[in-house]
């Protein structure tokens, strides 16, 4: 497994359905895949200031990680910004997630 926006990390969806004491708990297991993040994912100067956004699209990454945080499916979001797939979507997560593991932050504890 690498790290970096070239190396093949990219995610797909498999789903999980769990029961716990009558609560059924939908998971969505995220696995490997060989298509690189840079497939969907763009860092361009010219494009977004050069945020990070969906590959041909103004979509910033943190837009769809924003939805994801408010509780948005990817199908909400979907509706919501038709010219995106589902890939994309996971790909945003994928690349939050990157991002996550490269960076420490301090929190404050409350």
């Amino acid at each position: 497994m690498s790290s970096g926006l070239g190396a093949p990390l990219s995610l797909a969806a498999k789903s999980l359905l769990f029961s716990d004491g009558g609560l059924i708990i939908h998971y969505e297991v995220l696995i490997m895949t060989t298509e690189p993040l840079s497939a969907r994912i763009s860092v361009d100067p010219n494009v977004c200031g050069g945020n990070p956004c969906i590959r041909g699209t103004r979509i910033y990454v943190a837009i769809v990680l924003d939805a994801l945080a408010e509780g948005l499916t990817p199908e909400q979001i979907i509706d919501h910004y038709p010219n995106l797939a589902r890939e994309d979507v996971l790909a945003a997560a994928a690349y939050g997630a990157e991002l996550a593991r490269e960076n420490i932050w301090k929190l404050a504890s409350t």
